[in-house]
């Protein structure tokens, strides 16, 4: 209804108002306005009465319409014909139109009740995004693809670094089994055990790459050893006892993490080839929910 548009734009600047302030008062946004303004969308009943409230007009007024005059001829007398106007009552026309909430970031489409979805984002939620329930599916959709092939690109490379890692230290393993047989290690022992190392260490790289249990144990042994405070006197004897104490206590502190650091570095790939198959069944499971529900 472009007349409608014209009158609310004409109202709306004789009181000096943007579209924002208008869209404040009537709880809708200034792209709402801009469309009743252009003739691309109509505000609907309610709208239009708190309209009439805000510009202080009639609803005929805002909607131009005009009280018919109707001619009737009423017979007073025999030789004379009065004409007297009788004015019909205006019923005030309601546009039975759809409520709209807002519009669609993605495809600008006006959405009302039951129609969209409302996310947020920023820090703390400060930003807010309106999506119609048909871009919304397509948003959904396309973050579960994203998600299956960034799982997917994560699996190859940890199986690529694992690989490469554990045929490393096998080929190391089985050089150096047999370029210093004897009779403590012979190679019939020195092969399995080659393997079996180069298995831990592809195990233990892989599932780095994967965040589980194994990840946790390794960061477990890269704590480093906190040494206790040291009791000393304020003058020349004491503080040169500090300094050599201090100097003692941080050798310790890097002898006992190193220390740990190498049980952490063998006792983690063992735990880690242990758990290897299971950890490896659940991944092929994950991967697959993932993948149905990319489709």
């Amino acid at each position: 209804m472009e007349n409608l548009g014209n009158k609310i734009s004409e109202y709306r600047k004789q009181l000096d108002l943007t579209q924002k302030d208008l869209g404040d008062k009537l709880n809708v946004s200034p792209q709402a306005v801009s469309k009743w303004e252009n003739g691309q969308a109509e505000p609907d009943a309610s709208t239009i009465k708190k309209l009439c409230e805000i510009f202080a007009i009639s609803t005929d007024e805002l909607l131009g319409n005009e009280p018919p005059v109707k001619e009737v001829a009423v017979t007073a007398a025999p030789a004379q014909t009065v004409v007297q106007p009788v004015i019909q009552p205006v019923v005030e026309r309601v546009v039975e139109q759809k409520i709209i909430n807002g519009y669609c970031e993605e495809c600008n489409k006006p959405v009302g009740p039951n129609e969209y979805v409302v996310t947020h984002s920023g820090r703390g939620g400060s930003i807010q995004h309106i999506y119609c329930n048909e871009c919304n599916a397509k948003r959904i959709h396309n973050a579960r693809v994203s998600d299956y092939y960034d799982f997917k690109r994560q699996n190859m490379k940890s199986f690529i670094w694992g690989g490469i890692a554990g045929v490393a230290v096998l080929i190391l393993f089985l050089v150096s089994c047999i370029v210093e047989q004897s009779e403590e290690l012979p190679l019939s022992a020195g092969i399995p055990i080659s393997i079996y190392i180069g298995y831990a260490v592809f195990a233990f790289v892989t599932q780095m790459f994967w965040g589980n249990s194994v990840t946790d144990l390794f960061f477990l042994f890269l704590k480093s050893f906190r040494m206790p405070g040291v009791i000393f006197t304020l003058d020349l004897d004491g503080l040169i006892f500090l300094i050599v104490v201090k100097i003692g206590l941080s050798i310790l502190s890097v002898i006992l993490s190193v220390l740990l650091f190498l049980i952490g570095i063998i006792i983690t790939p063992t735990y880690a080839a242990l758990i290897f198959p299971v950890t490896l069944i659940r991944r092929l499971m994950e991967n697959k929910s993932l993948k149905e529900a990319a489709n």
